[in-house]
């Protein structure tokens, strides 16, 4: 009879060194922002185009939400994103996936990454020296002729670990 002691020994190893590996990523950069802040612009004609073409625009504020973005070791050109939000119940928070966007741009002053979300194109720009970040949403509405978008900014620490 033959033992697959060996093999499965083998095997084990390899997997437990691979989640290490992917355990040990650390972030390049982690970026974590205030509360953000700014305008809701749509134009168009409402809900089924019923209406006639305008414009509406809307100071909005997000307190209970808190970017963060970070850059990985293994992923230097994607940028993930997390809105969490704040909550006021007792325990740690439920932990949000991150999104990734793809950085476009990337300089000491600025980094620009977008993301397409199903009819939306989102685009999130840091400026590590000044401490700040905006980000923006640009999105068509179904079942209608109407377009919004979201511009806001919000202020943001950054934290470089060294390549």
């Amino acid at each position: 009879m033959r033992s697959y002691a060996p093999v499965s020994l083998a095997l084990l190893l390899v997997l437990l060194t691979a989640c290490q590996a992917h355990a040990a990523v650390t972030p390049l950069l982690t970026v974590t922002c205030e509360a953000p802040q700014g305008v809701d612009m749509s134009y168009g004609g409402g809900l089924l185009g019923l209406q006639q073409d305008r414009v509406a625009t809307a100071s909005v504020a997000y307190p209970d939400l808190q970017p963060t973005f970070v850059v990985e070791d293994d992923k230097p050109q994607r940028l993930l994103v997390t809105f969490r939000a704040q909550s006021a119940r007792q325990g740690p928070p439920e932990p949000e996936p991150a999104l990734e966007a793809a950085i476009l741009y990337s300089t000491d002053d600025q980094i620009t990454a977008v993301a397409p979300r199903g009819e939306a194109v989102w685009m999130y720009s840091l400026f590590p020296k000044l401490g700040m970040g905006y980000f923006v949403t640009h999105n068509h509405i179904p079942f209608g002729s109407t377009s919004r978008s979201v511009a806001t900014y919000a202020r943001c620490r950054f934290v470089q670990r060294e390549p």
